[in-house]
This record gives structure tokens, C-alpha cells and sequence, in this order.
């Protein structure tokens, strides 16, 4: 019997602690049956993904070999994910597989879908085979019949299912692996005319496709080994490279056991060094990390590092997107409920491991607890960020949806970034509704930090004004990072050490021209974010800011505070060694009468030396000086030594409407700043 299901919405606004810039998702009911093997394609051709699933999975008696199932897709999700979604029947056919793919297969510019079907329950005799269905949408008029389904050539039960274009003629072929040991490939020679080739493989599970070695032609890629496309794809050899041979040789006791090297297999370039990488996870095992291997290069034989990115038990997911909008790529995983689980209602949770930047330190964040079974992830409300969508189990309903909030907790459209050239130099101007940026883009750093009544706080200037006379110009700018070596000036306004590119609509990226320092600014509506993604591990950096308290130098009329001593109005001179050295996890400036403070805060708190200090520009004192710069830094220790050290180190920048007066002042900013991550 076929069930019209109730689209029933469950609104569940799910938070994620650490951090990071928390991930907020809307957790939504697709369908109340059992669909599975979900995708996002543009079904209709107008410019929003749909769902495409296997409906009906499971029979009323729970079997699956022998009941028809649906092919559908469900569209219509609504602008922000409320108007509901509407299922649309593909074809009624016995599918059997754990793949699903999809492809223009004719090139008529639609997209097509390909699967397995099979007219008994025996997977292994000469009944089933690989189809791709034709999407109708093409056609001058669809009044909705079943898609015409057309045989591609004979598989086994399908694990996976993938497509590429191996001889680049133009028409997609496939990849299927089978439960005999075998892949497939179907070159594809018309639509409806394919050549079969196999290739021997292990057991059983786990294929994606990507130019491992970067000679032009796609390769497949399964757990523990890869096989590079041969130029004669029907008769050359198919020859096998390890990149972790233990996910195909590995062992449950003596004798093993069928699950042992059923994995999920992914292929990124997650390091952006041009060398496609692979990641693993063990699909229907406990006590396994999922890992990525890094791509050695030009010699593809040597040792494929290996990366732990985190345990997941029975990680039957595993998709590798940027969750968050940081420019760098995280990775979705989730457990399958096994068929003999004791407790299939018990925990069994659906993770996002967020990348801290340089694809080592991961920050796991559970997202779900019920499961999660083959998902797959992608823009579907067209917001700018990546949705997840999943079945629950392959036996279990519903088919979830994550919609991703973070273009709507962060609203990308009051951030701008625009190529400008200030003072001769190549600039980015960063817009948002509190702040205006001006960053060096070959420097590395901040020249002016403008409010909205237009105060430059930082005031950078290329006038060489000698020492101390650069107090009132070269000297200025945010982070000034106190790199030495090779890098030395890197991370300051002013010096061609670095470049910076836009990763993301809010995200800049600078990397030294070395390649031996990377780091990120994230801009946000109140505040900006600096994260080091790559450091020298034995080499030491500060972050600091020297600038001007709303556009001025004025040493009648700035203050300052920090979370130890609360507001401050000392003049602690640089020059004269008078500076306040302590271990402080954030400080604001600000200047008498001016309704507005600049903060800076660590996130990540240390037990480091900090300064707060005032340079002039002149000698005899700063108090006395008619122009000079604030002088604060994280890690900056005595003797002008930076002390701070690793990867991942965030601080975090921006404006708050208050002065501060008293004690209620202080507490009010007190609150704000400790409330950012």
C-alpha cells in the first residue's frame, strides 16, 4: 500500500557548544516512511534542489528483497523552509542497492538518476542490473508517467554507485561495486549501448572517483587502495596503488568478520594543495576513527600520511563540506542504528567534526542523537550555506533534514568585501554594519578600523616618521604579529610578505609567501575574528593592536580596562618600561566623552605575558607626546619577546556603543566580550 506521508515539521533548533562560531540547524521531518539513499539535484531544472530518494523501503513485514519500491523526489521546500514539501513518484521498481547516483546521461542538460534493480531476491545470480532513468522534465511536455528506464549492464548487489567521464568524450560513464569482489565500469558508448569492464577488488564497501595522480582522466578509489585509469580503458590493466592497506586487511579476532572493511570512502583536496586527499570511516564497526590521507604528490606510491579526525562508531555517513562558512572544509558523520542493536532507540548521534583551520584539530559537535544512515549534504533552501539530509536507518524512519541557519544567525548581506587601493597599496575594504576595515593585503594586517561616525582607530600611515616617530604611523596596525625568520614583518600593514584572498562571503585568507604562516579573518555584524590556521611550531608571535582611540591620540582623554582591574585610567609608558604586564583574556580601549570602546579578546585563554602601553611619537614621555598609538599586545612578554606558539590560536576584535564610566559600564562590556566565541 502506498502512504501519503504526513509532512509533519518539528521545529528543533539544535546548538553546538565550543569555540568556534557555533552551527545553529532547524531539524525537519521530510517524510514519516522509510526513504533512504537521499540526493540533491535540481530535479526540474529551475534553480532549487530537490530530494531524490527510495521511498518505501521496507514492506509492512520489515523485509526488503522482494517489495516494490518507490523511486520519488520531494520538491517545493519553501524560501525558508516552511511551505512543506511535495512528493512527486518517479518509479515503482525493486531496487537493490546501497547506492544511488545521478548524472546527465544524455546530455539533454537535465539530470538523470542511475541505480540497481533486481526481479528476485538473489543478488548474486544473473537477474539484477545497473538502469538510469531519464528525466522526463526535458521533453516540450511531461504529464507525469513513470521516467523510461534503460539497462546498462548486469552488477551484483550494489554497495556503491558513482559517475565520471573516464575517456573525456563527453558522456558520462559508471562505477558500481558489487558484492562479488568486483567493480564495474560502464563506458558509456551511446545511452543506450555500454562496455562492462571489471576490476578484482576486496571486500566491500566504500568507492568515490577523483585524478589521484593529476594526469587528467578521473581514478576510482575504494578503502585502502586506489586504481589508476589505464589510457585503454577496456583492455588496459587498472593498476592498483595502496594508500592504507590496513581498511582492507584488517581483522575482528582470528577469523574476522564480514563487516571488518565496510567502509565509506570520500575524496577532497581538504589541504588546497592541488592533490586530491581521501577520507575513511568504518561504516558498520565500532571503535574506528575516521582519517583522511594525505595525498603524497608526483610519487603516489609513497606513504599516504594519515590524519584522525575523530571516533565515530558505525559511521554509515561521511560528507566533507564547510558547515560553517569559513572557507575550510569539515566533515559530517553520523551511526547507523546495526540490525542486532540492543538498544536501537538508545544514543547513537550525528556528528559535525568543525575544522579549526589547518585540518588537524577537529571540534566535535554532536548535532542529533537518533541516527543517521547514508546522508548527504548540500545547498537545498538556496541560503548560502550546506543542509544535510539523511534517513534515519535503512529499516527506520523518518528521512531528516538539517537545515543550516548559519547565513541566517549571520547575515552575509551587511558584509562586503570590495578590492580598493589605499595609500598604494592593494587593499581589501571590509563593510559591515558596525564596522568599516581596511586591510593590507601583502601585508597581512589591518591599516584602519573605521566606526560608524567614521573614527579611524588605527590610523596606519606609510610616512617613515623614523623612531619613535612611526608611533604616529608606520608602526600602527592589527595584529602586527612579531613573526620572525624568513616571514619576518608578515601580519603587518605595510610590508609585501603575504596574500590574501576572499575564501568565503565573510572570510579573508593571508598566507606568507613562504607558505610557512596561513591565517583567517572572519567578519561578522559586531566583531571580526582572527584564527591562525598555520604556524612554525618553534617559532613564537604576539597579536597587537597600535592604534589611535577613536581617530585620536589624546592623553588627557583615553582609558582603558581589561578583565582583571576593570577600567583603568593609568599611563603606562612604553618607552619609560613603565607598561602593565599581566595575564589578561581580553582589554578595551576608549576615550573620555566618546560613546564607544574597541575591544580585543583571546579566545582561547593562556597563562602567556600580555602588555597594555602607550608609545609617543616623541621622546620625554608618552603622556606628554602629541601623537603616539596605543601599544597592547597578547604574548608580548618583557624585552619586547613574543611568547605565543601553535596553530589555532582566535582573537577577536570589535566595537562596543558604550563609555565607560563606572563600575556598571564595565560590567555591561564585561558581559558582552566574554559572550562572543
Amino acid at each position: 500500500m502506498k502512504r501519503l506521508t504526513l509532512l509533519m515539521t518539528v521545529l528543533a533548533f539544535i546548538q553546538m557548544t565550543g569555540y568556534g562560531q557555533e552551527i545553529k540547524f532547524e531539524l525537519l521531518n521530510i517524510t514519516n516512511s522509510v526513504a533512504i539513499h537521499p540526493m540533491m539535484v535540481d530535479v526540474d531544472k529551475n534553480g532549487k534542489n530537490d530530494i531524490v530518494v527510495v521511498d518505501d523501503y521496507n514492506d509492512l513485514s520489515g523485509n526488503d528483497g522482494l517489495n516494490i519500491k518507490t523511486i520519488c523526489w520531494f520538491s517545493d521546500m519553501g524560501e525558508k523552509g516552511g511551505g512543506g514539501f511535495k512528493r512527486k513518484v518517479i518509479l515503482e521498481i525493486n531496487y537493490r542497492s546501497c547506492g544511488i547516483a545521478s548524472a546527465d546521461i544524455d546530455n539533454d542538460g537535465y539530470i538523470d538518476i542511475i541505480g540497481r534493480y533486481d526481479t528476485d531476491s538473489d543478488d548474486n545470480n544473473g537477474t539484477g542490473s545497473i538502469f538510469w532513468l531519464k528525466n522526463p522534465y526535458g521533453s516540450e511536455k511531461y504529464e507525469g508517467r513513470p521516467w523510461q528506464k534503460f539497462d546498462i549492464g548486469f552488477s551484483t548487489y550494489a554497495k556503491d554507485i558513482v559517475t565520471a567521464d573516464f575517456n573525456k568524450d563527453g558522456k558520462t560513464d559508471v562505477v558500481a561495486r558489487g558484492v562479488d569482489g568486483f567493480v564495474r565500469v560502464y563506458l558509456q558508448t551511446t545511452p543506450a549501448k555500454w562496455i562492462t569492464v571489471k576490476i578484482e577488488a576486496p571486500h566491500h564497501d566504500g568507492t568515490d572517483v577523483a585524478d589521484i595522480d593529476n594526469d587528467g582522466d578521473p581514478d576510482i578509489v575504494i578503502n585502502g587502495l586506489w586504481y589508476e585509469t589505464p589510457s585503454d580503458l577496456a583492455k588496459g590493466v587498472w593498476t592498483k596503488h595502496d594508500y592504507a592497506p590496513r581498511w582492507y586487511q584488517q581483522k575482528t579476532g582470528p577469523n574476522g568478520s564480514w563487516f571488518d572493511n565496510n567502509t565509506k570512502v570520500a575524496v577532497n583536496d581538504i589541504d588546497d594543495d592541488g592533490w586530491i586527499d581521501i577520507f575513511v570511516s568504518n561504516a558498520e564497526n565500532s571503535g574506528y576513527s575516521i582519517c583522511w590521507y594525505k595525498n603524497p604528490g608526483k610519487d603516489f606510491n609513497r606513504n599516504w600520511q594519515e590524519h584522525e579526525i575523530g571516533y565515530m562508531d558505525f559511521a554509515h555517513t561521511l560528507l566533507i563540506a564547510d558547515m560553517d562558512n569559513d572557507g575550510d572544509k569539515d566533515v559530517v558523520s553520523g551511526s547507523l542504528i546495526l540490525y542486532n542493536d540492543p538498544n536501537p532507540e538508545g544514543y547513537h548521534p550525528v556528528t559535525i567534526f568543525v575544522n579549526k583551520g589547518n585540518n588537524l584539530d577537529w571540534e566535535k559537535q554532536i548535532i542529533g542523537d537518533r541516527a543517521c544512515y547514508s546522508g548527504t549534504a548540500g545547498d537545498l533552501d538556496n541560503d548560502g550555506d550546506i543542509d544535510i539530509v539523511a534517513s534515519r536507518n535503512w529499516n527506520k524512519a523518518p528521512l531528516y533534514l538539517w537545515r543550516n541557519l548559519t547565513n541566517e544567525k549571520v547575515d552575509l548581506s551587511s558584509v562586503r568585501i570590495t578590492e580598493i587601493v589605499e595609500q598604494g597599496i592593494p587593499s581589501f575594504k571590509i563593510e559591515t554594519s558596525s564596522a568599516t576595515y581596511i586591510y593590507d593585503r601583502q601585508g597581512g594586517g589591518f591599516i584602519s578600523m573605521f566606526d560608524r561616525d567614521g573614527k579611524d582607530w588605527i590610523s596606519f600611515k606609510t610616512t617613515d616618521l623614523g623612531q619613535p616617530g612611526n608611533a604616529a604611523s608606520q608602526y600602527r596596525g592589527i595584529p602586527n604579529l612579531g613573526i620572525g625568520g624568513e616571514d619576518i614583518d608578515a601580519g603587518h600593514p605595510g610590508f609585501n610578505k603575504c596574500e590574501t584572498k576572499v575564501v568565503a562571503p565573510n572570510v579573508i585568507e593571508t598566507t606568507t609567501k613562504t607558505g610557512n604562516w596561513k591565517f583567517r579573518w572572519a567578519f561578522y555584524d559586531s566583531y571580526a575574528k582572527l584564527t591562525m590556521v598555520k604556524t612554525l611550531p618553534d617559532q613564537t608571535y604576539w597579536f597587537l593592536y597600535e592604534g589611535t582611540p577613536a581617530g585620536k591620540y589624546d592623553p588627557v582623554k583615553m582609558y582603558w580596562g581589561n578583565n582583571i582591574d576593570g577600567k583603568r585610567v593609568d599611563f603606562p609608558d612604553l618607552l619609560d618600561n613603565t607598561g602593565i604586564f599581566k595575564n589578561m583574556k581580553w582589554v578595551y580601549v576608549g576615550l573620555k566623552s566618546y560613546p564607544r570602546i574597541i575591544y580585543f579578546r583571546q579566545v582561547h585563554p593562556d597563562e602567556k605575558t600580555d602588555l597594555f602601553s602607550y608609545m609617543g611619537s616623541t621622546r620625554g614621555g608618552s603622556e606628554k607626546s602629541p601623537d603616539g598609538m596605543v601599544c597592547f599586545g597578547f604574548g608580548r612578554a618583557h624585552g619586547t619577546r613574543p611568547v605565543l606558539k601553535g596553530d589555532n590560536q582566535e582573537f577577536i576584535i570589535g566595537f562596543i556603543d558604550r563609555e565607560i564610566i563606572g563600575r556598571d559600564d564595565h560590567l555591561y562590556v564585561m558581559e558582552k566580550i566574554e559572550s562572543l566565541r
